[in-house]
């Protein structure tokens, strides 16, 4: 058996820029240090509404769950400035490694409670899933100077910043459907107002390749 982390749908209740965003999309995994080469998408001019993206990272079959870190990490940028090709190049730039890459064994704590007398069990970087601009800014600043080269418009920047530290084991306690609340940086004067946008993500058990 193995696992698939698959970013189903990003959805805005609110752009950015003043009628619609220029929406790149960038997801990445790191296994034991070993990371991914990026997923890049251009999702184009969007408005409000709920947007259908499907990309997914699978683990490898057979992974052993008490030796196995994971970084789970995506990126959702506004970006009208600049060459469609150049702004996916940065994209995959900084998600290709670095800060947004890097394990944290806090953040993969597994923590548990009690709901109406039922326990559950979390990992601590899920435990809350309304992300606020200051959880968006301590990201951000670590990557914000790989997009710094590239024509830009007033009104672009990120509208969607996250990453989470996982480890095998816990898996089984997140596999669901997972949804997250954004709250956009501070947008220019003249763009739209401070960005909301959601992401739909889901753990899901699948079956290994078979034995030979």
């Amino acid at each position: 058996m193995s696992w698939r982390f698959n970013l189903e749908y990003v959805a805005i209740s609110e752009t950015r820029s003043v009628h619609k965003d220029t929406d790149y999309l960038a997801v990445n995994m790191n296994i034991n240090g070993t990371i991914n080469t990026p997923q890049i998408s251009r999702l184009g001019n969007l408005n409000n509404g709920l947007y259908y993206t499907n990309l997914y990272f699978d683990l490898p079959a057979f992974l052993r769950p008490d030796a196995a870190d994971i970084v789970f990490s995506y990126l959702v940028i506004n970006h009208g400035g600049g060459s469609a090709a150049d702004v996916e190049a940065r994209c995959k730039e900084a998600l290709g490694a670095g800060p947004l890459m890097e394990w944290n064994s806090d953040d993969a704590e597994v923590t548990s409670g009690n709901i109406n007398g039922f326990p559950y069990y979390t990992v601590a970087c899920m435990e809350g899933t309304d992300r606020t601009k200051n959880d968006m800014n301590l990201l951000w600043v670590t990557i914000k100077e790989v997009f710094s080269g590239l024509s830009a418009d007033k009104c672009d920047g990120p509208v969607v910043l996250d990453r989470f530290s996982l480890k095998a084991s816990s898996l089984s306690h997140i596999a669901a459907l997972h949804i997250f609340s954004y709250a956009g940086l501070d947008s220019a004067v003249g763009c739209g107002k401070n960005s909301k946008y959601q992401v739909y993500w889901n753990v899901t058990e699948t079956a290994g390749p078979p034995i030979r």
